[in-house]
This record gives C-alpha cells, sequence and structure tokens, in this order.
C-alpha cells in the first residue's frame, strides 16, 4: 500500500507540474515577438509538448498502479522506465533551462528527480 501511495504522489506531482507548462504559454509566445512566427510557433510547440508529456508519463504510472497494482513485472518496468526518462530530463533541464533567471525554470530538474526516486520507491518497496 505504501508503495502505491509513493506512485500516487508522484504522478499527481508530475500531472501537476505538467499542467503548469501551459499557464505561461502566451507570455512564451509574446516574448519572442521579434522571431519569426513559424519559429514562435515551434517555441510554443515545445512548450506545450513539454508538458503533456509530463503529463502522459503521470497518467501512466496513474493507470497501471489502478490497472495491475504496484507489484510485479508490469509496473515496476513501467515506473523504472519513466523514471529513468525523467532523470534524462532533468540532465538536459540542469544544462539548459535551469540556467535562466526564473524559479521555476530552476526548480524544473529538482521536480523531476523527486518524481523519478518517488517512481523508484514505489516500484521496489
Amino acid at each position: 500500500m505504501a508503495n502505491e501511495i509513493l506512485l500516487y504522489i508522484g504522478s499527481g506531482l508530475l500531472i501537476i507540474w505538467g499542467i503548469v507548462h501551459f499557464i505561461p504559454v502566451a507570455k512564451v509566445d509574446s516574448s519572442f515577438s521579434n522571431v519569426p512566427t513559424v519559429r514562435r510557433k515551434l517555441i510554443k510547440m515545445e512548450v506545450i509538448a513539454g508538458g503533456l508529456f509530463l503529463c502522459f508519463i503521470g497518467v501512466l504510472v496513474t493507470l497501471i498502479t489502478i490497472v495491475v497494482g504496484a507489484k510485479g513485472e508490469g509496473p515496476f518496468i513501467v515506473s523504472l522506465s519513466c523514471a529513468g526518462m525523467l532523470f534524462v530530463l532533468a540532465a538536459l533541464n540542469m544544462f539548459t533551462i535551469a540556467r535562466g533567471s526564473l524559479l521555476a525554470h530552476r526548480l524544473y530538474p529538482a521536480v523531476n528527480i523527486v518524481v523519478a526516486i518517488l517512481f523508484i520507491l514505489g516500484s521496489t518497496i
């Protein structure tokens, strides 16, 4: 039961973090006003895709935990795979957006790492 709670907490945090990505889309778009329209659309698409990706991982772990439970090979593989991808994303964020001046951007790697650890603990306890 404790492992399922850890997976649900991690998934919930990740889904919320993914939804938070959608909030500044208009601001991001307007901050690139001197960039050609096609590139601005690409930047907007990247921000939205990042949020969708995080929501997808959170929903995937939630669904497999609801349907199969936290024990077994399937949930173990899914949780560890998602945790691994979050570590990769955290590393990418550390070398790119986390170097920015906004606090939210600096939090990206930390949130990804915390959720990855929750997924690992939830799948191994």
